[in-house]
């Protein structure tokens, strides 16, 4: 059961739980290529983005940067988009996929969230977002008019370390001067947001369609942690 009497701040993971591409990542590529007279179908640059996602999220970082982020990124494109271009133009075609998604244009809100940011800061708790991403974050939130909902944003790139490692909830602990027990999160990574709030002895719950065995507290959409917030109570 999740404490909701005893819980003081809580916290949100960003990318794929409060916000996600818009339309999708394989269209926005689709878009970008097609700006240098490449055409790939977004159905197949969606399809490869997931499997070079996966490929890159498995590995620990023990020291994240902005720099090591964008490299991240730039791996992540390069496996994408694969031997569509050549190593001159994909330079060039990484730099504007990098630069569109700093844009609000290319996010849209998850359906609840803005509902849930409201609910949220009006029952009295205090919010903040804990994700492994970096600065353009703070743009696209200002642009999608949430940035005013958190106290502190605390971004991978910025504070040097990223999920699921312990230290990245004990550097929040810190700046909220909150213990464990009284901290909530929200993600939808069962490794990075769940199992990372769980080894830090956090509250957590995971947006998870799949049903999994305990000890994961798990809600089908962002949607549903409407009602447990109206209800303070989850089992």
């Amino acid at each position: 059961m999740i404490p909701f009497s005893k819980i003081a701040a809580i916290s949100f993971d960003a990318g794929g739980t409060l916000i996600r591409p818009y339309p999708s990542v394989g269209h926005v590529y689709s878009e970008i290529l097609s700006n240098h007279g490449v055409t790939v179908e977004p159905s197949l640059l969606n399809r490869s983005f997931r499997i070079a996602l996966k490929e890159e999220t498995t590995s620990r970082r023990e020291k994240v940067t902005e720099s090591s982020e964008k490299s991240y990124w730039c791996r992540i494109v390069r496996k994408t988009i694969g031997s569509t271009v050549d190593n001159g133009l994909f330079g060039i075609i990484f730099e504007d996929l990098y630069e569109t998604f700093a844009s609000a244009k290319r996010w849209e809100l998850i359906e609840g969230a803005k509902e849930i940011l409201f609910l949220a800061r009006d029952l009295g708790f205090r919010l903040c977002v804990l994700s492994n991403s970096d600065q353009r974050f703070r743009k696209v939130f200002k642009e999608l008019n949430i940035l005013p909902f958190f106290e502190e944003i605390f971004l991978s790139s910025e504070i040097g370390i990223e999920k699921p490692n312990t230290r990245a909830f004990r550097h929040v602990e810190s700046v909220l001067k909150l213990s464990p027990e009284e901290l909530l999160h929200v993600g939808d990574s069962i490794d990075h947001d769940a199992n990372g709030a769980i080894a830090a002895g956090w509250h957590h719950l995971l947006v998870e369609r799949n049903q999994l065995p305990d000890p994961y507290r798990q809600i089908d959409s962002l949607q549903e942690f409407i009602p447990l917030l109206e209800n303070r109570t989850f089992s």
